[in-house]
């Protein structure tokens, strides 16, 4: 019995610690990327990236943009409508 347990596990001779493979903490397999991409793959990759990124900018200008426009007119309204209201000599009227 102990030389089939033996043949199945067999013990390192040398007494060495087995060692794991370690592991890498690349950012394309963190993202779940193919391990062998080759650098064309990942010029690219890099390049589709950039274009994301560029248009992710151009999307944030403009709807920065847009709103800073809307808050400004808002704003405007509301000067324009309580000096209207102030205009009005008769507040109790209003109230």
């Amino acid at each position: 019995m102990d030389e089939t347990n033996a043949q199945k596990n067999p013990e390192p001779k040398n007494n060495a610690v087995s060692m794991k493979k370690k592991e890498t903490n690349s950012v394309y397999e963190r993202l779940e990327f193919p391990a062998g991409m080759t650098y064309a793959h990942r010029s690219s990759l890099r390049k589709e990236c950039m274009k994301f990124l560029r248009f992710a900018y151009l999307a944030d200008a403009l709807s920065l943009e847009a709103l800073s426009t809307i808050y400004i007119q808002s704003v405007n309204d509301m000067i324009t409508r309580i000096r209207e209201l102030d205009a009005i000599p008769d507040m109790e009227a209003i109230m």
